[in-house]
Formats: C-alpha cells, sequence, structure tokens
C-alpha cells in the first residue's frame, strides 16, 4: 500500500530533544534490566510489583509509545506490520502466561536494533530485516525482547534501586528509556545519571541478557523455530563488528561476547538439529525492506536484482523477483511491475504481499476495478486484516465510494484503534462526503496518539464548530471525547 502518513507528521528528533516530556514531571520510577538467580524462573507474579504496579507500567508504556509515535520514523507499511505481527504473536503465545498484552511495531532505520519496554511493546528496526538471514533469526531476537518483558526486566530493576532518592530515580527512568530507544544518547545520560552505580547497572544487564537468552530459546523452539538460529545471529554480530569503533545500537544494549555465544550454542545442542524450510513471507518481507526502505534508488535496486537474478546469485528467486517488482513500482515503470509480479501471484494467489503489491499496480494502470474485485473478495473472510481493510478502504476512496470506505474503516478501527493510516483514510472519506466535523475528529485521534492532547483538544473544538447543532448525537460524543482527551492531560501529572 502507497500511503504514509501525513496528517500528523513531526520532524523526527532525538529522544533527548523530545525529552519524554512526560517523564520529567510524572515519572518518578527506574527500570531496565534485573537479577536472575540458579536455573529456577523468578516469581514474576511479585517481582517488580513493589516498584511499579502491572497498570502503572501499562500506562508509562502507553504514553512511552505515544511519544515514539510523535518522535520517530515509525513504518507504515500493512504488508510489513502484519508479518511482523505475525511472527511475534506465534512467539508470544508459544511461551509463558504474557504478564502484558504485546504490541510490534517497526522503525525504518538501517541500524541493527530491537528493543522491549514497558507494558509489552516491543519496536524492530528495519535494519534487523536486512542483517537476519532467516526467519528463525528475525524470531531468536523477538524471543529474546518478549522473554524481557515477560520477566519484567525494567521493574525489576527498578525494585532493585528503591534505594535511590526519588529525584535520581525519576532521571535514570529518562535515561534508561532513552538508552533502550536511543542507545548512543541514552547511555551518555545514563553514565552521568548512574556514575556511582555504573558497575551495579551493567553486572544487572548481564544477568538479565543471560535470562533472557535463556527463557528465548525456550520460547523459540516451542514456537517452532530453529534454536541454533541464535547463535548463528549472535556469532555473525560478534564477528561482523568485533573491530568496529562504532558498533550498531543493538550490541549496545546486548553486548555478545565470546562466552554468550558459546552459550547460545550449548543451548541449541540441547535439541536435533534439522532442516526448516524457508518461509516465503520472511523472503517477501526481507525483499520489500531492501527494495523499498533501504535508502538505494530505485534505479540502483533494479540493476543490483537483475544482474543478481542474471546470475542466479539469489537467495530465493522468488523473493529477489518480488523485490525488483517493487523498485520498477517505484521507478514509475507499473507496466513492468506487472509483468514481473504476475507469475509470483498465480503461484501464490493468496499471499498479502503480493495482493498488497498488485493493488498499487492495478491504481497506478488506472485498473481499480479490478483491485476492488479482488480485495472484495479477500475482505469477505478476512475483514479484520490489515493488509486486506486498508487497501480495500484506500481503493473505495480513490473510486469515491466513502460511504463504503468509512463502514469498512469504523468496524476495522474497533479491533486496531491506534492505527494512525486507518485514522488518515478515515479522516479522508469524511473530507471527500464533505464531513469537516469528522475529519477534525479523526485528527484529533491521531494526534492523541502521539500524546499531543492540546492539539487533539484544539481539532475537537474545530470538529465542534462544525458539526450542526441538530446533530445532537455526534455533538455529545464530541463533547465527551473533549472531556476525555482533557481527562488524559490531566492523568500524565499523576502516573
Amino acid at each position: 500500500m502507497q500511503k504514509s502518513v501525513v496528517l500528523f507528521k513531526k520532524s523526527v528528533k532525538a529522544l533527548r530533544n523530545v525529552g519524554f516530556a512526560i517523564i520529567g514531571s510524572a515519572l518518578v520510577v527506574h527500570s531496565a534490566h534485573s537479577i536472575s538467580t540458579g536455573n529456577n524462573l523468578p516469581d514474576i507474579g511479585t517481582a517488580g510489583l513493589s516498584a511499579l504496579t502491572l497498570e502503572k507500567e501499562r500506562d508509562v508504556g502507553d504514553i512511552t509509545m505515544r511519544q515514539i509515535r510523535g518522535s520517530y520514523p515509525l513504518l507504515q507499511d500493512p504488508a510489513l506490520q502484519e508479518y511482523l505481527e505475525s511472527v511475534g504473536y506465534k512467539l508470544v503465545t508459544a511461551g509463558s502466561t504474557p504478564v502484558h498484552p504485546f504490541t510490534f511495531f517497526l522503525i525504518k532505520d538501517p541500524n541493527i536494533n530491537a528493543f522491549a519496554f514497558f507494558g509489552g511493546h516491543v519496536g524492530v528496526h528495519t535494519g534487523l530485516f536486512m542483517n537476519a538471514d532467516t526467519e528463525g533469526q528475525l524470531a531468536s531476537v523477538l524471543a529474546h525482547e518478549i522473554a524481557h518483558v515477560n520477566q519484567r526486566h525494567l521493574a525489576r530493576r527498578m525494585e532493585s534501586q528503591m534505594d535511590m532518592q526519588a529525584a535520581t530515580i525519576g532521571a535514570t527512568l529518562g535515561s534508561i528509556l532513552l538508552t533502550v530507544l536511543a542507545p548512543q544518547a541514552g547511555i551518555a545520560a545514563l553514565q552521568t545519571t548512574l556514575a556511582a552505580s555504573q558497575q551495579m547497572s551493567i553486572n544487572f544487564t548481564r544477568k538479565n541478557e543471560a535470562e533472557a537468552d535463556r527463557i528465548g530459546m525456550q520460547t523459540l523452539v516451542a514456537a517452532g523455530f530453529d534454536p541454533y538460529a541464535a547463535p548463528e545471529f549472535f556469532g555473525k554480530l560478534a564477528a561482523q563488528y568485533r573491530f568496529a569503533s562504532k558498533p550498531p545500537a543493538f550490541l549496545l544494549t546486548h553486548p555478545v561476547p565470546e562466552t554468550r555465544v558459546a552459550d547460545a550454542q550449548l543451548r541449541a545442542q540441547q535439541f536435533p538439529r534439522k532442516a526448516y524450510p524457508q518461509n516465503i513471507d520472511y523472503q517477501f518481507a526481507k525483499a520489500r525492506i531492501e527494495a523499498r526502505y533501504s535508502g538505494r534508488s530505485s534505479k540502483a535496486v533494479i540493476q543490483r536484482l537483475e544482474q543478481q537474478i542474471a546470475r542466479k546469485e539469489y537467495i530465493n528467486k522468488d523473493a529477489a523477483l518480488y523485490g525488483l517488482a517493487l523498485a520498477q513500482f517505484d521507478d514509475n515503470d507499473a507496466k513492468a511491475a506487472l509483468e514481473t509480479i504476475t507469475p509470483l501471484a498465480k503461484k501464490y494467489p493468496r499471499n498479502l504481499f503480493l495482493v498488497d503489491s498488485l493493488t498499487d499496480i492495478n491504481m497506478k494502470l488506472k485498473q481499480p476495478e479490478k483491485a476492488e474485485e479482488r480485495l472484495k473478495g479477500f475482505y469477505g473472510y478476512m475483514p479484520d486484516n490489515q493488509v486486506i481493510a486498508l487497501n480495500y478502504a484506500n481503493i473505495l476512496i480513490e473510486q469515491e465510494k466513502s460511504e463504503e470506505a468509512i463502514e469498512i474503516l469504523k468496524l476495522y478501527r474497533q479491533s486496531r484503534p491506534d492505527d494512525l493510516l486507518a485514522i488518515q483514510l478515515i479522516g479522508d472519506a469524511y473530507s471527500q462526503i464533505g464531513n469537516t466535523g469528522q475529519q477534525y475528529s479523526a485528527k484529533a485521534d491521531g494526534y492523541a496518539l502521539m500524546a499531543q492532547y492540546e492539539q487533539a483538544i484544539a481539532m475537537l473544538e474545530r470538529a465542534l464548530r462544525a458539526t450542526p447543532v441538530k446533530d445532537n448525537i455526534e455533538v455529545v460524543k464530541l463533547e465527551a471525547k473533549v472531556r476525555q482527551y482533557r481527562n488524559e492531560l490531566a492523568r500524565l501529572k499523576t502516573l
């Protein structure tokens, strides 16, 4: 789907400039990683509870996620998001009972990194896909981050430091969240804040990393992924950046000494080696990121992929062809893209990556009827799927069938209220039919999702002025939303 979120676009700033504005005044807690004793799992039912309740942890995670939406280049790509969630939730359901509902999101950043923070949020840089050779390697990193969340390492670390003065604890939370999200800046801030306890912090991190490695491996195997993928990926990173003066962000927060690689290898050896088939969805996801989000020009991508295909230097030919089709489309050659992707669509008729790309191609070639017919068929049995629902709504809007699109998006937002792309689309649909009040209301929802509540309230006030008084039900709903966002703004000061 070729559509980016622009209604609420805000320039990307370093997290220290964003400042986690809510942290300085509202959050007087500490975080990051904690102690694991022996081989038994810690009592996570009580661990960290005296420092941070589960409810408070979710509140902190929710607000942090809102700050990230307004400050980081989140990737609004339904096909990639759907794939990431499919892997993430497969791991979540295979592991121990989660302490939080999980949220997975992508950041457009070529650096190798993945991170987890309060409330079950897991972020993944596109650079991780570009450097992981297999789906198992990607899954091994996600399993590790899921273990951090389920073991409540951030909350447990806070508990270990409860003897710190409140002011220092508050400053430390900001520094540690910054370290998770922007390691170079965060480590500098953390060193300033915790100069006296720096060694203790390092020790807690090492112990938690070992615990997350162990539990992550168990989850990886339970979900049906290759256990040897973990030591393979760790070993690859260790060898690739052994002498680098500036290691990737992932290695700043997840150091990989030789002992860690060896431990991962020993854990994997408890399981028999066997062949794991390639997942074409992972290969398509990797190809999509390399073709569209690597920073290379579409012409450069086309040249490289054509050479690889001619010389048979690809890992997976179908994935190479898919990447080529995307690059051709991005180079404004939709006819060539259609010719390249058509055999793949026949081979994988229900693959969502191909459905998404074919929709873009049909639109570019002025063939919206073909895309609408295809998407209508899929929507009949998977209405909640983000690739199908968002593409279908977008096609309908392009054909000025906004009333139908609004119904689809209303239903979709019941299960995915935090989808910024859906909010933009429904705003576009309301604008097309001249419903200015609901258009402003949608913009308000977008601002709220980035913790910009004052802007959200201003938009709702505009929505109220644009809504006829006789439309009493909508007026009441808008007034209720104004009260909600004012309460949310006040709540930031009470966490």
